[in-house]
């Protein structure tokens, strides 16, 4: 019998995204999209330092980063496993602040990656990112 859970593969699926669409972001990112991209964390990081928990800005904020790799079926993709991820991480207990604060550092690092378009750079603080988000 298969021991993963559906969480399991929605979790693998999503790295496997997300550490793709971050590399295409960083080579092919425009100016709008940095500015979604700054926007979204901007909204994500005004929730956390309110103590308000930001699931759904966290999640927008992995979308525009999926938007700016221009590849129309990985954001397909990606909306379309965006409502499980969304109820998989509000059934987990809340984040602390301390988690917060290294998520939005995290986020920055990934922005700044991509703005350099440094897309090694990007995909390894993208990994390291979603590992956390594991546990």
């Amino acid at each position: 019998m298969d021991s993963y859970t559906h969480s399991d593969n929605l979790i693998e699926a999503r790295e496997i995204l997300e550490i793709t669409a971050v590399k295409m972001a960083a080579e092919r990112r425009s100016s709008k999209n940095l500015e979604s991209i700054q926007a979204a964390q901007d909204d994500f990081r005004e929730q956390r330092l309110d103590q308000v928990e930001a699931v759904e800005e966290d999640l927008l904020f992995h979308l525009e980063v999926v938007a700016a790799s221009k590849n129309t079926v990985l954001k397909s993709l990606y909306l379309k496993i965006f409502p499980d991820l969304f109820d998989l991480f509000n059934k987990r207990k809340k984040q602390d602040l301390k988690k917060s604060f290294e998520a939005i550092h995290e986020h920055d690092s990934i922005i700044e990656h991509i703005t350099n378009q440094d897309k090694e750079a990007a995909a390894a603080v993208m990994k390291f990112h979603l590992d956390k988000s594991k546990n």
